[in-house]
């Protein structure tokens, strides 16, 4: 006898496991993380034609177009890097053209990271590209495992001690 839910037809599971501590499952959880994470950062935008930029760089890009102001420290800091890495793939992006640093006016010392209108441009057509991607899966699964899903991504973002990453829709 199951006492599992049923998941919607298609997906690669049967039935959702009343089991789901298992180190199989969580293993499982793990892997489709991995995998869901490498299949988005594959999508990039067909303009991305320029400089050869690496996903470490994408990400930093997204993120200060994200929270426009934000300093390297602060992104290092919310990915877990250190200030050499951080601030490599930043010049990379400055180099680019796609980020550019100013002075903070409370602040000399800190520098405020924005995004160019070419950082903007590219920020904007590889959130397109993903978004789609994840609308296509939500879509599927259903509001309530949408829910779900984001909850879970937000106790993991919290339990990494990153709970300012966590940012209200809006």
């Amino acid at each position: 006898m199951s006492t599992g839910k049923t998941v919607p037809a298609g997906s690669t599971l049967l039935r959702a496991s009343p089991l789901f501590l298992r180190d199989e499952e969580l293993d499982r959880a793990l892997e489709l993380l991995l995998l869901a994470g490498h299949g988005l950062a594959a999508r990039r935008p067909a303009a991305d034609r320029g400089p050869a930029l690496a996903e470490p760089e994408l990400e930093l890009l997204w993120l200060v177009h994200r929270r426009p102001g934000t300093s390297a420290a602060e992104l290092g800091r919310l990915l877990g890097a250190t200030k050499q890495s951080t601030s490599r793939h930043l010049q990379a992006l400055e180099a680019a053209g796609l980020v550019r640093r100013e002075a903070d006016g409370a602040d000399r010392r800190r520098r405020a990271l924005r995004p160019t209108e070419a950082g903007t441009a590219l920020a904007t057509m590889l959130a397109e590209q993903r978004r789609l991607a994840l609308r296509r899966a939500f879509q599927k699964a259903g509001p309530e495992a949408v829910a779900g899903f984001q909850r879970v991504l937000g106790e993991l973002v919290e339990g990494f001690g990153r709970r300012s990453a966590v940012r209200p829709a809006g």
